[in-house]
């Protein structure tokens, strides 16, 4: 288990990771520059009418390749995700809609996504 600041953005991050170090010559430690093997990234969508914005309820969300469908309120959650992952959100009566989402190492997003009634 470590607490590790991540040198490219900053944050402290907390878990099971297996840290990169690199030698510095000048002060004679080992300095951490990374982690390996960081998929603690998560995303939580809202998915709602963007006309009247009630949660829609039963729609399918898949997040770089998990699948699932929003609760009562409009909800579905994923986790164990890194990087740019791709999110796709579909339901009967609705245009479908598709973006990337960018997460760090132990981030969380919460996104909201409205999709338009089809005629």
């Amino acid at each position: 288990f470590v607490n590790y600041q991540d040198p490219t953005t900053g944050a402290t991050v907390s878990g099971q990771y297996d840290v990169i170090f690199k030698w510095d010559p000048n002060a004679l430690v080992l300095k951490p520059v990374g982690l390996l093997g960081c998929y603690n990234g998560s995303v939580r969508l809202h998915v709602s009418n963007s006309v009247t914005d009630d949660p829609i309820q039963g729609a399918v969300v898949t997040v770089a390749g998990q699948t699932q469908t929003t609760d009562d309120d409009g909800i579905a959650r994923f986790s164990g995700l890194d990087g740019t992952v791709t999110v796709r959100v579909e339901k009967d009566g609705y245009s479908s809609n598709g973006f990337t989402v960018q997460l760090g190492c132990n981030e969380e997003k919460r996104v909201s996504i409205g999709l338009m009634p089809t005629p």
